[in-house]
């Protein structure tokens, strides 16, 4: 059976955020100092630039919060500094903030609001906005289900380098939803999520590997993705031997 890590493992892992050069929109060696501390994780940096009006500080302390990355976990407050790093035009608040009301983090659980979020996010260009999106239309959650529309925005965010659309858009071509079943394709797209360490898309590498669907049948290779998965932390993949 097919293994997949979706949203929830919280959707917020979804949005690891990278450093960004806030620096960048920085005039001065003061602000560049602040920005610098910010991408490290500094929440007072974070909330100072914020205030004045950088929304990807905004974005950034948001998710610290939502997180408990480098603070006390508070998705209370998070949610209204996502709120304005969304407003501000930070693609990656609104689908942070969008994962706030799907889950119900520090504010009541609203689909269609969810939906929306990531609707905008996507359409700002945020890869992981369109796979969570992607999910929404796959399982009907707060918009009717579209396995169609689903597959347009997991490759939207698999070629957006998000890792987890990539796996989803595997899924879909392994199970044939939403699409003509190919097996090679979906070993493609397993390997592409797994070389960017999605767990679960490395066991569904080994599976294929193991059985020879969509692949040359390789057992060794199989034992080795296993165990990749396993050190990933998919630990239904420990110890897990392939057929000989």
């Amino acid at each position: 059976m097919l293994q997949r890590q979706i949203v929830a493992i919280s959707v917020f892992m979804c949005f690891v955020q990278e450093t960004v050069p806030l620096a960048a929109q920085a005039p001065d060696t003061g602000l560049e100092a602040l920005a610098q501390a910010c991408a490290a994780d500094d929440a007072a940096s974070c909330s100072k630039l914020c205030d004045g009006g950088d929304a990807r500080a905004c974005s950034n302390l948001g998710f610290m919060y939502a997180t408990g990355r480098g603070v006390t976990p508070d998705p209370v407050k998070a949610v209204p500094l996502l709120e304005k790093a969304c407003d501000r035009g930070a693609a990656d608040g609104c689908g942070m903030l969008g994962a706030s009301y799907e889950e119900g983090r520090g504010v009541g659980q609203d689909l269609r609001k969810a939906v929306a979020l990531y609707e905008k996010a996507c359409s700002g260009g945020d890869a992981r906005g369109c796979n969570n999106l992607g999910f929404m239309y796959e399982n009907g959650k707060g918009i009717a289900r579209d396995n169609t529309k689903a597959l347009e925005l997991y490759k939207r965010a698999c070629d957006g380098d998000a890792a987890d659309g990539c796996e989803n858009l595997g899924f879909m071509y392994a199970t044939g939803t939403g699409v003509a079943r190919d097996a090679s394709k979906a070993v493609q797209l397993f390997q592409k999520a797994c070389d960017r360490d999605r767990a679960t898309a490395c066991e569904n590498l080994g599976r294929a590997y193991e059985h020879g669907d969509g692949v040359a049948r390789d057992p060794a290779k199989a034992a080795r993705l296993y165990r990749r998965a396993c050190d990933l932390g998919f630990q239904a993949a420990c110890g897990k031997a392939a057929t000989p």
